[in-house]
C-alpha cells in the first residue's frame, strides 16, 4: 500500500477591509431636476425638502414635487434651507433673494430686497439658521451676516472683525451659535484666523488655522451643535467650540461640505470628493465607516428613524434605510459573489473564488491563496486533533491553524476525494461525499458506506445513523449495516439538512420551503411571516437560539421553541443591498451575511422594531370635476352633485405600494381599500355624512393619523325645510281659503234657511199675535155689551172711543217685530183704562221706570206684557174681595247684559186663582199664547237668553200678590 501526499505552501496576503454603508440613489427611481445638489431638511410635517441648481425639491417618499420659475422660485438655483417654527420653510435663492415656502406655495420675504441691497453680486449665498426659540433667522454670505427677527423683519448686520477670516457670536441661551466668514485677510498668506466673540460683542479668543501653500482655504464655515459643543468645519479643519474655548480637533483629507451629530451621537462627515465618514459615538479618533466614495457630500441628513439622506454635488440625493447595516469592502475580491460562511471556535471564513480561503478578522481580510488551480470554492472547515481540515468539491485536505502549508488527502489507491461537508461525531472526523459516507483518519481517508443515489445534503442523526437528503428523496442511512431507508419524498430539491441543538431535524428545500424531521415523521413547517421562504439555501442556529434562514427573499428567525413563533425578516426593505442570501455567521457579537452583492455585518439591534407612521395630509378636492377649497365643504354640497373627489399626501418614506382605508359613515359600516392617492365619492344621498381616512398598519408602519372631514349633501329643493314651510303654509292657506269658501257658502246656505226660518217664525208670530187680537177684541167687546146691557151708554161711549184706540194703536204696533218700550206703554195704558172702566175702578196701575232705561231707544215685542197684566187683573185681583183695592206694578231695569221687566200685583197668588180657573172651568189663552210668542221669537233672533220667572209675593207667610219677571238681552232691546 502506498499513500502519496501532495504539499502546498499557502501564500498569505493580509488586506485592511473598511466598512461602508449601503446608499440609494434616488435618481434610480425618480427624476431630479438637478443632480447638482446642495442642502437637506425635513419640514416639520415630514417632507424632505433640498436645494439644486434647478430649483427646490419636495419629496414624499413616492413623488417629488419641483418649485421653480414656474411656481414661485425666481431663482433657478437655491442653496439654503431653514425653517422656523410657524413652519414656514425660508429658502436662500442663488441671486440673494430670499424666500419662504407656506401652504403649498412660495412667496418672496419681506426683506429680501433689503438684504440683496447691502450684499454685493460677488458674494455667494451660504447658510440659514433659525435661532432665538424660533424668533431670528440668521443669513450667512461668503462675507456677510445678517439677523432677521421674524416677528418684526427688522435686519441687523455684523460688520466688525474684519481683520478675521471667520467669525463666530457666542449666544449663551441659544441652541445654535450665530457664524460668520468674511473676506479673507491678505496680511496673513499662509494661515486662516478664527475669532470668538461673546453677546457683549467683546472677543474672547482667536485660533490660526494653517495652511499648505498648494491648499485652497474655502470661505464657507459649516456648523453643527451638540450639547455645549459647537463644531465648526472650516476647509478641512474641524474645530470645537466649548463655553469660551475653542479648539481644533482633526485634520482631513479633503474640504468639510456638511457635517452632523444624530441623536444617537454618531458624527458625519461630508467631504469634497471624499464621501462620507460615520464616528460611531462621535469617536473621531476611531476607524470610520465609509460611504459615497469619490462624491461630494453637500448635505447630511439623519432622521427621526435613523434614515440617512445625503445630498451631493455630482449625482444627487441618496439614501440610507439602515446604518446598522455595514457593508465590507477594501479588497479586490468584494467584487465578486460571496457563497460561504464558515465561523470555527472564534474565526471566520468565507470565500468568493476557488483560488483562497478568506479569514474575516478585526477589520482586516487574510487570504490564503491556494497554488494549485481548483474551479470550485471550499464547501467546509473543521478543526480536529490540532489540524484543520478543508472540504469542497474538489478535494479534502489538512493544514495547520496558521494555513501555513495545505496537504491533498488521498485514498488508499492515490486519488483524490472530495466531500459536500465534513462532521465531528464521537471524536471521529466523518465526510460525506456525494456517493458515500467516508471517515478521515489522521490522513487517511476510509470508505464506511455507500449510496444507491447521489446525496445533496446530509448529518448525523443518532447511533450508526445519517438522515440524508437527495433532489427529491430523505432516507436514513445505517452505516454499520449500509442499509438506506427512504422516509419520504420530496416535492423539491434539498439544499441543506441541519441538526438543531436540540437534536430537531430542519430540512431545507429549493422551491417550496422549511421542512421538519421528528418521530421518524415528515411535516412541511407551516408559520405565519415564512409564506415567502421559499428558496432556502441556510440553515443555522446561533447563541440568540433562533434559528436562522438564508433564502431568496431575505433573512428570516424565529424561536423554534414556541408553538407559534414570531417571524422576524431582514430584506432590501430594512436596508440589504440584496434579498439573495446564500448563507450567515455570527461571530464576535456580528451577524454576518453573504449575499450575490458581497459581505454584510450587522448587529443583533437590526430586529429591534423600528415602526414608523406614515403622515397623512389632505391635497385637493374636487366637486365635479371644479376644484374647490377642503373649506367649502363646511357648508351644504348643493344637491345633484354626482362625485366628490379627494386627493390625499402620504409622508412614508418606508413603503413604496401605499394604501389608504376610508370609511363613511351613513353608507357602509365596514372600512374600505383603496390602491391610490385618492377616494372618489359619487352618488351620495342627502344627508351628514363623516368621512374618515387613514393609512393602514403594515409590518413595517404603524397605522397614521386619521383624518376626518365632516360634510353634508343639501337635500332636494323639495325636501329642504324651507320649502316645506312654504309648501305647509301654501296648504294651510289654501286649506283656509277652501274652509272660508265652503265656510261663506255654509253660512250663506244658512243664513238663507235662517232667513226662511225667521219668515216662518214671523209668520207664526203674526198667526200668534193674530190669535191673541181677537181675544182682547172679544174680551173688549162683551165689556162694551155688558155696558150697553146695564142701560150705561155714557160708559158704553167712553169704553167705545178707548177701545177703539186702542184697536188703532194695536193694529199700529203689528207692523213691527220691536217696537220701542214708550209706544208699549202707550197701548198699556189704554188697555189699563178699559179695564179700570169695566171694573170700576178696583186696581190702580203704576209704571216705575230705572233712569239707566231708554224707553225710546229700547226695543221689545209687542203686546209683550199685555198678556201679563191682563192675568193680573182677571185672575189675581178679581178674585179678591171687593173690599181690597188692587195694584199693578210695572217696573224697568237694566243690567250691562239684560232688561229686567217686573210684573207685580197683590191678588190672590198662583195657587187660589189656579182652583178658582178649575172652579170656573176656565182657560187662559192669554197666557199660553204670551209663552208661544217669547219662544218664537228667540227662535227668530236665534237666542235662549230670554227667560219668564214667576214667583208668589208673600208676607207674614201669606200669600199677598205674583211677580212676573221677564229678562231678554241688551243686544235684542237694541236691534235696528
Amino acid at each position: 500500500m502506498r499513500i502519496i501526499f501532495n504539499w502546498f505552501w499557502f501564500l498569505i496576503t493580509s488586506v485592511s477591509f473598511a466598512q461602508t454603508l449601503h446608499f440609494e440613489a434616488i435618481s434610480t427611481n425618480f427624476d431630479l431636476p438637478s443632480k447638482e445638489c446642495y442642502n437637506i431638511v425635513k419640514d416639520s410635517k415630514g417632507y424632505l425638502w433640498w436645494s439644486s441648481e434647478q430649483g427646490l425639491s419636495m419629496f414624499n417618499g413616492s413623488k417629488i414635487k419641483v418649485f421653480n420659475r414656474l411656481n414661485g422660485l425666481e431663482d433657478k438655483a437655491s442653496y439654503a434651507l431653514a425653517e422656523d417654527t410657524q413652519n414656514r420653510l425660508w429658502i436662500y435663492g442663488a441671486n440673494r433673494t430670499i424666500y419662504f415656502h407656506k401652504n403649498g406655495k412660495i412667496y418672496k420675504a419681506p426683506f429680501s430686497d433689503f438684504i440683496k441691497a447691502k450684499t454685493s453680486s460677488f458674494e455667494t449665498p451660504y447658510s440659514l439658521d433659525v435661532t432665538n426659540k424660533g424668533k431670528t433667522l440668521v443669513i450667512n454670505t461668503n462675507k456677510s451676516t445678517f439677523e432677521v427677527d421674524l416677528q418684526t423683519y427688522k435686519v441687523s448686520s455684523f460688520s466688525n472683525y474684519t481683520s478675521y477670516n471667520f467669525v463666530a457670536f457666542q449666544k449663551t441661551n441659544e441652541a445654535i451659535t450665530l457664524k460668520s466668514s468674511f473676506a479673507h485677510n491678505p496680511a496673513s498668506k499662509n494661515s486662516r484666523t478664527v475669532g470668538i466673540v461673546d453677546e457683549n460683542n467683546k472677543l474672547i479668543q482667536t485660533i490660526d488655522l494653517t495652511k499648505s501653500s498648494n491648499e485652497l482655504i474655502s470661505s464657507r464655515p459649516v456648523v453643527t451643535q451638540k450639547g455645549n459643543n459647537t463644531y465648526f468645519a472650516i476647509d478641512t479643519y474641524l474645530v470645537v467650540l466649548t463655553g469660551k474655548s475653542v479648539s481644533l480637533i482633526k485634520k482631513f483629507p479633503q474640504r468639510i461640505l456638511s457635517i452632523s451629530i444624530d441623536k444617537q451621537n454618531n458624527f458625519w462627515v461630508g467631504m469634497r470628493k471624499k464621501g462620507l465618514f460615520l464616528y460611531k459615538n462621535s469617536d473621531l479618533n476611531s476607524m470610520p465607516t465609509c460611504a459615497l466614495a469619490d462624491l461630494s457630500v453637500s448635505g447630511i441628513l439623519v432622521d427621526e428613524n435613523q434614515e440617512v439622506w445625503c445630498t451631493t454635488l455630482e449625482k444627487g440625493v441618496f439614501r440610507c434605510r439602515n446604518a446598522n447595516f455595514k457593508w465590507l469592502s477594501g479588497s479586490p475580491e468584494n467584487s465578486q459573489t460571496y457563497e460561504i460562511l464558515k465561523t470555527v471556535g472564534n474565526r471566520m471564513f468565507t470565500a468568493n473564488n476557488p483560488k483562497s480561503i478568506v479569514e474575516l478578522n478585526n477589520y482586516k481580510q487574510i487570504s490564503y491563496n491556494i497554488p494549485r488551480s481548483f474551479s470550485e470554492m471550499f464547501l467546509d472547515i473543521v478543526p480536529h486533533n490540532n489540524k484543520w481540515y478543508i472540504a469542497s468539491h474538489q478535494y479534502i485536505a489538512v493544514t495547520d491553524s496558521k494555513f501555513s502549508k495545505i496537504k491533498l488527502l488521498q485514498t488508499n489507491s492515490g486519488s483524490n476525494q472530495n466531500a459536500l461537508s465534513l462532521h465531528l461525531v464521537d471524536k471521529q472526523l466523518y465526510f460525506l461525499n456525494i456517493r458515500f459516507l467516508g471517515k478521515i483518519k489522521g490522513t487517511a481517508l476510509d470508505t464506511v458506506a455507500t449510496f444507491p443515489f447521489k446525496i445533496r445534503s446530509g448529518c448525523h442523526f443518532e447511533g450508526n445513523k445519517w438522515l440524508l437528503a437527495s433532489s427529491d428523496l430523505l432516507c436514513i442511512l445505517d452505516s454499520k449495516t449500509g442499509e438506506t431507508k427512504q422516509i419520504a419524498k420530496m416535492p423539491d430539491p434539498v439544499t441543506c439538512v441541519y441538526s438543531d441543538s436540540k437534536n430537531r431535524f430542519w430540512i431545507a428545500t429549493k422551491g417550496s420551503g422549511l421542512y421538519k424531521f421528528q418521530n421518524n415523521s415528515l411535516q412541511k413547517y407551516v408559520c405565519n411571516g415564512l409564506e415567502d421562504a421559499l428558496y432556502i439555501s441556510d440553515i443555522k442556529q446561533y447563541p440568540d437560539k433562533f434559528l436562522w434562514l438564508s433564502t431568496h427573499t431575505g433573512i428570516y428567525r424565529f424561536d423554534p421553541d414556541k408553538l407559534l413563533p414570531r417571524v422576524e425578516k431582514i430584506s432590501k426593505e430594512q436596508g440589504f443591498i440584496s434579498n439573495e442570501i446564500y448563507s450567515t455567521a455570527f461571530n464576535h457579537g456580528l451577524y454576518y451575511a453573504a449575499t450575490s452583492e458581497g459581505l454584510c455585518s450587522f448587529t443583533p439591534e437590526i430586529f429591534k422594531t423600528r415602526k414608523t407612521k406614515p403622515l397623512l395630509y389632505f391635497s385637493e378636492l374636487l366637486i365635479d370635476g371644479k376644484k374647490q377649497n377642503l373649506n367649502s365643504l363646511q357648508k351644504e354640497v348643493p344637491y345633484g352633485i354626482s362625485t366628490l373627489y379627494f386627493k390625499f399626501d402620504v409622508v412614508d418614506y418606508q413603503n413604496s405600494n401605499r394604501f389608504l382605508r376610508y370609511q363613511l359613515s351613513g353608507t357602509q359600516s365596514k372600512n374600505r381599500l383603496s390602491s391610490t392617492d385618492y377616494i372618489s365619492l359619487d352618488n351620495l344621498k342627502p344627508g351628514k355624512y363623516q368621512f374618515k381616512v387613514w393609512v393602514p398598519a403594515t409590518s413595517r408602519n404603524q397605522a397614521s393619523h386619521a383624518l376626518v372631514i365632516e360634510f353634508e349633501i343639501a337635500k332636494p329643493f323639495w325636501q329642504q325645510l324651507g320649502f316645506i314651510i312654504f309648501f305647509i303654509v301654501l296648504g294651510l292657506v289654501a286649506i283656509t281659503l277652501l274652509f272660508r269658501f265652503l265656510l261663506n257658502r255654509y253660512k250663506q246656505k244658512e243664513h238663507e234657511k235662517t232667513q226662511l226660518h225667521k219668515l216662518i217664525a214671523e209668520s207664526k208670530l203674526a198667526a200668534i199675535q193674530a190669535q191673541m187680537n181677537p181675544h182682547f177684541i172679544f174680551n173688549a167687546i162683551n165689556a162694551i155689551q155688558n155696558y150697553v146691557l146695564n142701560n150705561e151708554s155714557d160708559l158704553a161711549y167712553d169704553y167705545l172711543t178707548q177701545f177703539s184706540k186702542l184697536i188703532r194703536k194695536v193694529l199700529q204696533n203689528n207692523q213691527s217685530r220691536l217696537l220701542p218700550i214708550s209706544d208699549e206703554l202707550e197701548t198699556l195704558k189704554l188697555y189699563v183704562i178699559l179695564e179700570q172702566l169695566r171694573f170700576e175702578q178696583a186696581f190702580e196701575y203704576d209704571v216705575i221706570i230705572d233712569k239707566n232705561v231708554d224707553i225710546f231707544q229700547t226695543l221689545i215685542p209687542p203686546m209683550l206684557i199685555q198678556p201679563y197684566i191682563e192675568n193680573a187683573i182677571w185672575h189675581g185681583i178679581m178674585a179678591k174681595p171687593k173690599q181690597t183695592k188692587g195694584r199693578i206694578t210695572v217696573e224697568f231695569l237694566t243690567t250691562t247684559e239684560m232688561l229686567l221687566i217686573k210684573i207685580s200685583d197683590n191678588g190672590v197668588g198662583r195657587e187660589a186663582s189656579q182652583q178658582l180657573k178649575r172652579s170656573n172651568n176656565h182657560q187662559s189663552l192669554g197666557m199660553s199664547i204670551s209663552s208661544a210668542r217669547l219662544e218664537m221669537v228667540q227662535r227668530l233672533y236665534e237666542t235662549k237668553a230670554i227667560s219668564i220667572e214667576v214667583t208668589d209675593l208673600s208676607e207674614n207667610g201669606q200669600i199677598n200678590g205674583t211677580l212676573v219677571q221677564i229678562s231678554i238681552p241688551v243686544e235684542l232691546t237694541l236691534d235696528s
